[in-house]
């Protein structure tokens, strides 16, 4: 009788196979991972849309943009009231967010309404994970975007077309202005008026051009560190410990970043101070930004977790993606609304 064998793989050819598909998943991960990163960028791209549509419908509505944040002056008395409400709180009626905006009193502070914790899916990056409960963030709901004050929190946002020595250069059209030697860069969200008060912009105020002025920026919910001034791209992710997170509804001193002068209360009712976090671990600051540093640089900048890019929403409520390199002179052209020179590839 003829014995029957029956055919197996050797322990040879099973490791082989083994190797192939381990191959074939280190092939196929990074392509799913970017397709999904791809997806997210893309939703985050339809965020900053919608922002704008609603910036414009505020716009149309009040003639204005909102002010960077809404302070409240009920008697002129200092301290102020810290009312304390932000631009992004404005425009929820446009963001089909009636009914949290409806829960605010105006007349009132906004620390302790109902509305400072809600988490508003469209004021976030599904790139970024960041705190997702109002636990960490000291009961605030927070946002991944940020509106630009200007170069610095002063008002006038200016600086000299020397600092730091490559302005004049780059640019000499800067110098061809009525004040020679300061650059003026302000920001659509500008900061504080001579009196202290919050300032509003005039479509005829963004004198440079819709088309070319930044007016809403990504912020990550960790921030930028370790970059300096005058730079795009140099700086690294904070660790979650240093974390700062902009806070969506509540404004606050804030180290210049929505920055409020010393005689106003905190939001909490706490003692005015200026210049220093308003509550640590994580740092909580106000949906705003400077432009003394690039993306992806320092505190001071907007940051963004996509690949070599952060969304952008101009003042005609277009979407681009900047390079998180982009020239340093280039950015701040792109974010001054009234610097009168001609608009530079950002």
């Amino acid at each position: 009788m003829r014995s029957r064998t029956r055919p197996a793989f050797t322990l040879v050819e099973l490791l082989v196979v083994i190797a192939i598909i381990g191959i074939l998943i280190a092939l196929l991960l990074p392509a799913v991972q970017a397709a999904r990163e791809a997806a997210r960028r893309s939703q985050c791209t339809n965020n900053l849309k919608q922002m704008g549509l609603a910036l414009h419908n505020y716009l149309d509505t009040h003639k204005v943009f909102p002010p960077h944040a809404i302070w409240g002056y009920p008697t002129g008395a200092r301290p102020e009231q810290p009312y304390h409400y932000t631009w992004l709180f404005a425009i929820m009626p446009f963001m089909e967010q009636q009914p949290l905006y409806d829960s605010g009193n105006l007349s009132a502070r906004a620390w302790g309404q109902p509305f400072v914790d809600k988490r508003v899916d469209g004021l976030l990056c599904p790139s970024d994970a960041g705190f997702t409960r109002s636990s960490e963030t000291h009961g605030l709901g927070i946002t991944n975007y940020a509106a630009c004050e200007g170069y610095d929190w002063w008002n006038p946002s200016t600086y000299t077309t020397t600092a730091p020595g490559t302005m004049g250069t780059k640019y000499p059209q800067a110098i061809n202005r009525s004040f020679i030697g300061v650059f003026d860069s302000e920001g659509v969200s500008n900061t504080l008026n001579a009196t202290n008060r919050a300032r509003t912009t005039r479509l005829a105020d963004v004198v440079d051009g819709t088309s070319n002025t930044i007016m809403v920026s990504e912020v990550t919910s960790f921030g930028f560190t370790g970059g300096p001034s005058f730079s795009s791209g140099s700086g690294v992710p904070r660790p979650r410990a240093s974390a700062i997170t902009r806070a969506a509804f509540v404004a606050m001193t804030s180290g210049g970043i929505g920055s409020q002068p010393a005689n106003y209360m905190h939001p909490d009712g706490t003692a005015p101070t200026q210049d220093t976090y308003w509550k640590t671990g994580p740092n909580m600051r106000a949906p705003n930004y400077l432009t003394l540093s690039g993306p992806n640089s320092n505190e001071h900048s907007p940051s963004s977790l996509h690949p070599g890019i952060a969304n952008a929403v101009l003042a005609d409520g277009s979407v681009r993606a900047i390079s998180e390199t982009v020239d340093f002179w280039a950015w701040t052209v792109a974010n001054g609304m009234s610097d009168r020179v001609p608009a530079v590839e950002f």
